[in-house]
């Protein structure tokens, strides 16, 4: 959480160690020290005890922590699902699905296998390719902030359906970087680049 966030008298999930898996204790913060520092009372785990805590191991109001860890083991179980189903992070695909993501709209981002959207966003890019309104499908889920996140099946779907209907903006943005980098390999020195040229 950010330090403009927390107050004084709040209760916060809290991870001593900042792991994956390590439980979560239940604190109240008594006060801001300075910094990133805080003293703290324990509700829960060491009831009574005051110790100081940092801002970073302070991670959600204890009221929203059984979102928070459904929220990871979600996350959890969609990259597990897109390593089973062929997601490859330095793959041209992925690279082609990043770029048609970025060509697609600001509301709409790709990154590491897992598509991030408003349904408001992903709603508007379906009706630009003549499909109908989209319906949450497993593995995919609702973030607390209420963003979704696709696997990359079913983003590398959407794609494919916007190349169809839009190709334009997409090979404009690839067309154009393609022929700076193919400027760029001709110079002296640049040699380099042409594993990348070749990949791209």
């Amino acid at each position: 959480m950010l330090k403009s966030e927390l107050k004084a008298g709040n209760e916060y999930a809290f991870r001593e160690k900042r792991v994956a898996g390590d439980p979560l204790a239940r604190i109240r913060l008594i006060e801001h020290i300075r910094g990133n520092k805080w003293k703290a009372q324990w509700i829960d785990t060491h009831p009574g005890l005051v110790d100081y805590v940092t801002t970073a191991q302070i991670l959600v109001p204890w009221k929203e922590h059984k979102l928070f860890l459904q929220e990871k083991t979600d996350f959890a179980r969609l990259r597990e699902y897109n390593s089973i189903h062929g997601y490859e992070g330095s793959s041209p695909v992925s690279e082609a699905l990043q770029q048609v993501f970025e060509s697609g709209g600001e509301g709409i981002s790709y990154d590491r296998g897992i598509l991030r959207t408003t349904r408001d966003w992903l709603n508007r890019l379906r009706t630009r390719c003549q499909l109908p309104e989209y319906t949450l499908k497993w593995p995919a889920f609702a973030g607390r902030d209420g963003v979704l996140h696709l696997p990359h099946d079913q983003a590398a779907e959407l794609a494919r359906s916007f190349c169809m209907v839009e190709p334009a903006p997409v090979l404009i943005a690839i067309e154009a970087t393609e022929r700076n980098w193919s400027m760029d390999v001709a110079r002296p020195g640049h040699e380099y680049l042409i594993p990348l040229l070749n990949q791209y």
